[in-house]
């Protein structure tokens, strides 16, 4: 993806100050590569507390993305 950065681990461990200003300032995500596996994504704390925020309100039936925040009388059906 082309807002995404690729850090092997072992870089990471010689910059780590450096990505953790460079996520903070640019707001861009790292990914965290080791071996050739990418598992884990460096990203801002805002960026996750509004998607956790998020998930939790689409579990609880919330649409917070609509003007009101509610569909249907505030309950969004379950996917099946």
């Amino acid at each position: 993806m082309p807002d995404e950065q690729v850090l092997r681990i072992t870089h990471l461990r010689d910059c780590l100050g450096w990505a953790y200003q460079q996520v903070a300032r640019t707001g861009e995500p790292i990914v965290i590569q080791r071996y050739k596996a990418q598992d884990v994504v460096m990203v801002p704390l805002w960026e996750r507390r509004f998607f956790q925020q998020l998930e939790a309100d689409i579990r609880a039936g919330r649409c917070p993305w609509e003007s009101d925040g509610l569909v249907d009388g505030g309950r969004i059906e379950p996917v099946s």
